[in-house]
């Protein structure tokens, strides 16, 4: 499986990336966003099994980036 996450603060997103075992929690690959914009162009082009995203970002928030990709797939 492929999980994105997506956070304007580097911070969260270097955090949540090395949190947990990904691999052993069946997560082959973890993909990191500190731009919307970028995750919005990525996800449209790439199949993304699990999203965790902040709410309030610039340009595109995490709740416009799930509509989105819950209306690719």
């Amino acid at each position: 499986m492929k999980m994105i996450i997506v956070d304007d603060e580097h911070e969260v997103t270097d955090a949540l990336s090395v949190m947990y075992n990904w691999k052993e929690l069946g997560i082959n690959e973890v993909i990191t966003f500190n731009n919307s914009q970028e995750a919005y162009d990525f996800i449209s082009n790439k199949k993304t099994d699990i999203l965790i995203t902040d709410i309030k970002m610039p340009k595109i928030t995490g709740l416009e980036l799930a509509e989105h990709t819950l209306n690719l797939h």
